[in-house]
């Protein structure tokens, strides 16, 4: 199987910094995640996560150790082993700049 090419408007650069993810579930409840960032960019960042969010959900976000917050929609979600790789886009203005990117790609934010 060909692999698709890159159609991404920014490079990622790989990240292991944790992430607090919020949303509206099925009903309308509630659901919060604590995940595991994979790559971040200016436009963009992909997760791990146990959960899976449907594409085209809004999310709420936030990196504690910048305080850094903001909202996302989904824009992939993929199975894997056990959990589920979501690519989320910043929606607005949460462009990431460039001091933001070097410190989430930093390896501190692992801890």
């Amino acid at each position: 199987m060909a692999k698709r090419p890159n159609l991404r408007k920014h490079d990622r650069q790989p990240s292991k910094a944790k992430v607090e993810l919020g949303w509206t579930g099925d009903y309308g409840a509630p659901k919060s995640a604590l995940c595991v960032c994979k790559d971040v960019g200016p436009g963009g960042f992909r997760i791990v996560s146990r959960d899976p969010i449907p594409v085209r959900s809004y999310v709420q976000f936030r990196f504690a150790p910048l305080n850094f917050r903001g909202s996302a929609s989904v824009r992939s979600l993929s199975h894997v082993g056990v959990g589920y790789e979501i690519g989320l886009e910043f929606s607005g203005t949460e462009q990431l700049e460039l001091e933001r990117l070097n410190l989430l790609t930093s390896a501190k934010l692992a801890k």
